[in-house]
């Protein structure tokens, strides 16, 4: 991977000498640097957090820790990045490659953040293909510390924020008016399951990974984008549909009665507004199965279910989800947010087993300090509530808490 991360940045430097003179070229990168104390309470130690789900009654052994942790963690987390843009001398046609670097204590790996292209036709029309960030939910809480840690908090993904996904995709934009624009997009999606569950369960990511997809529709997004002066608004909705079909070569076997379809839908209405020192962005989130369709902090996902021996079924799930990110700044070298964030998740078994509820939220701060041109430190303090859990009648309890303090340093270019 180094290997191919030198050759990509070698490619983007010859480049941005060898276009001709009129084309514009820009080179940057951001690097990212957390560290940070993290304390688990003692519930959060005794609960299996498998895939942020508790066990269902006899369901896994609880882990022998029965005492809270408290560790420090020094990283360089994949949000660190380097990227290039060109745009032709003409000025309608673009692109962009971005590669995300972890550090070594976060595996040392290189991804890729973007990779499009872009051609404006008209006026009106702008085609975008390629590797980018989703329309649907497109907002986030300005918070981007502890992203290597195992429950990747950053940007509150799963406690509020939908944490959408970077995936191939051909994206048309129409602009409408000054104020009002319009995105519709298909969306490539890279077999999305669902979590492990405890044992006597059988499930999607298990029972058919294994099995023949007969057919899968891209995710089609759609987004409106309204200004209306210092408030801006980006309702949007998303849909994805994948079928699978018998395979009887494994032990997984899709049989004639079992539900052999997912579906997922979403609503997704973000906003945000700025008027002198103070600026809002908040954003909330509905729908069925919509982990299953890409969102990297939802849990909200489709699970098959094996009853017994009867016919596999689809146990939907569905979701709200709701963050707000109120900030002021307090001079041009310094500001404050608060961010608070909540969902809440409810996956129907269909009377196979007992309906299982969720409801977890965080809050926090942050303090960005621009200490010096390109060089930010932000401190952070964060508090992440796992909530309560039910089975049916039965409350498993609460699944514990996690605090989160220290400082993210940024130094850009």
């Amino acid at each position: 991977m180094k290997k191919i991360f030198l050759l990509a940045i070698t490619v983007v430097l010859v480049m941005a000498f060898a276009v001709p003179a009129m084309a514009k070229v820009t080179i940057g990168g951001i690097v990212f640097v957390d560290a940070y104390w993290q304390h688990r309470d003692a519930d959060y130690m005794q609960t299996p957090h498998v895939n942020n789900y508790a066990p269902v009654p006899g369901g896994g052994p609880a882990r022998a820790l029965d005492s809270s942790h408290t560790r420090f963690l020094l990283e360089v987390p994949s949000i660190t990045r380097f990227y290039g843009k060109w745009v032709s001398k003409e000025g309608n046609v673009g692109m962009h490659i971005e590669f995300g670097i972890d550090g070594e204590s976060s595996g040392e790996g290189v991804t890729t953040r973007h990779a499009y292209g872009w051609w404006q036709i008209n006026d009106i029309f702008k085609l975008i293909v390629g590797q980018t960030n989703e329309t649907f939910a497109k907002l986030k809480p300005k918070q981007t510390m502890a992203q290597e840690d195992d429950n990747r908090h950053s940007n509150g993904a799963g406690f509020g924020n939908y944490g959408n996904d970077r995936e191939p995709r051909v994206q048309i934009n129409a602009k409408l008016t000054d104020n009002f624009s319009l995105d519709v997009s298909a969306v490539y999606m890279r077999g999305n399951g669902a979590q492990a569950l405890p044992a006597g369960v059988s499930v999607l990511a298990g029972t058919w990974a294994a099995a023949e997809e007969e057919s899968c529709m891209p995710k089609f997004e759609v987004l409106l984008t309204a200004k209306f002066g210092p408030v801006t608004i980006y309702p949007a909705f998303m849909y994805y549909k994948a079928k699978y079909a018998r395979d009887a070569g494994t032990a997984a076997t899709i049989l004639a009665g079992d539900d052999d379809e997912i579906m997922a839908y979403g609503w997704a209405i973000p906003v945000k507004f700025a008027y002198g020192p103070f600026s809002l962005a908040a954003e909330y989130v509905m729908g069925e199965n919509i982990g299953t369709a890409g969102g990297g902090g939802i849990n909200a996902l489709a699970f098959a279910w094996d009853a017994q021996g009867d016919n596999r079924v689809i146990a939907n799930s569905e979701q709200n989800a709701f963050w707000i990110d109120l900030g002021y700044t307090i001079s041009p070298l310094a500001g404050i947010h608060f961010i608070w964030g909540m969902q809440n998740e409810e996956l129907d078994r269909a009377g196979i087993l007992n309906d299982r509820k969720r409801e977890r939220d965080m809050w926090g701060l942050t303090l960005p300090l621009n200490v010096a041109p390109h060089f930010k430190i932000t401190p952070n303090y964060f508090v992440y509530d796992w909530g309560d859990q039910e089975d049916g009648d039965q409350n498993i309890g609460g699944l514990g808490k996690e605090t989160i303090v220290g400082v993210q340093f940024e130094v850009k270019f």
